[in-house]
């Protein structure tokens, strides 16, 4: 059995994105280039990057919305809320 990753994901303020995350994750897909396959299905720039460190415990994965990082619309958020 594979450890859920711990996701990073940009934007963190888009919740539609983070529910894409989890519905790929909890469908069972572990791989992260899987995920990113599941996730262009929607957002056809998406990009996961697994983190390489020798101190990790559990995978963390890097997930980009428009492929590479981007400022956070905080404004757009506090709109919504």
């Amino acid at each position: 059995m594979h450890a859920r990753p711990t996701i990073i994901r940009n934007p963190p303020s888009d919740p539609a994105f983070e529910q894409a995350i989890n519905e790929v994750l909890e469908s069972g897909v572990v791989d992260a280039v899987a995920v990113q396959e599941r996730l262009r299905e929607r957002y056809p720039l998406a990009v996961v990057r697994p983190r390489a460190l020798a101190g990790d415990v559990t995978p963390v994965w890097y997930v980009y919305r428009d492929g590479r990082w981007i400022p956070d619309d905080k404004e757009g958020a506090s709109r919504e809320r």
